[in-house]
């Protein structure tokens, strides 16, 4: 495996670490990233009453034992929620992560399903579910991209409509695992992100040129 692979994984880690913080402190003061109150009766229902019971979230813990039982920068996961939404607040995104930067070609994707409850005789889900993959060479999607998908966990999302799940292939900026998560940010969360400090201040040049996706 390249040195640059390893570094990049290593970089990847940092900023899920970060990113996690984040997300923990913003989930139990019930906030979202501009400091506004999260609504007890929608956002916090579906996190505390329903996603919470059936998906368990992924800890410091969870997240440090994978990363020091990882070989050759693999490392899967689920269940990482993320901060919350500033628009579409009743949404819940959780992100799955399957990545193994030391194969070759290197590879990477990054799962995000997005679900919701609707008041009824019994609460209903809507969901959807997106995911940010790594290009696969000589193929019809030899870049970095996003796409639909139906099984961002490993198994149907409940509520979620047939999607089209080949096309469409929606090119994407990045260069790197490390570049792929700040796109998926990007588009959760507008530049806004970048004012939480999810990166470290002794980055690299490489990476502090992939931060500026966020500004």
């Amino acid at each position: 495996m390249s040195a640059v692979n390893t570094k990049d994984f290593e970089m990847m880690c940092v900023l899920l670490e970060s990113l996690l913080d984040l997300s923990e402190h913003l989930w139990s003061t019930r906030k979202d990233l501009d400091g506004n109150a999260l609504d007890a009766g929608t956002t916090m229902r579906n996190f505390d009453m329903t996603l919470i019971k059936t998906r368990s979230p992924l800890t410091h813990k969870d997240l440090d034992f994978l990363r020091k039982k990882s070989r050759n920068s693999r490392l899967r996961f689920s269940g990482f929620y993320l901060p919350p939404l500033d628009e579409d607040k009743e949404f819940i995104p959780i992100l799955s992560l399957d990545c193994n930067l030391g194969s070759s070609p290197p590879r990477l994707s990054l799962r995000v399903g997005m679900t919701k409850y609707i008041k009824g005789k019994k609460l209903r889900p809507v969901s959807l579910g997106f995911r940010f993959e790594m290009g696969i060479p000589k193929s019809n999607h030899n870049y970095h991209h996003m796409q639909l998908t139906g099984t961002p966990h490993d198994e149907p999302l409940e509520g979620c409509p047939e999607l089209p799940e080949t096309y469409p292939c929606v090119i994407t900026p990045a260069k790197c695992s490390v570049s792929l998560l700040l796109c998926l940010l990007l588009s959760l969360y507008g530049s806004r992100i970048s004012k939480h400090g999810i990166f470290t201040a002794n980055i690299d040049k490489k990476y502090k040129t992939y931060s500026e996706f966020l500004i």
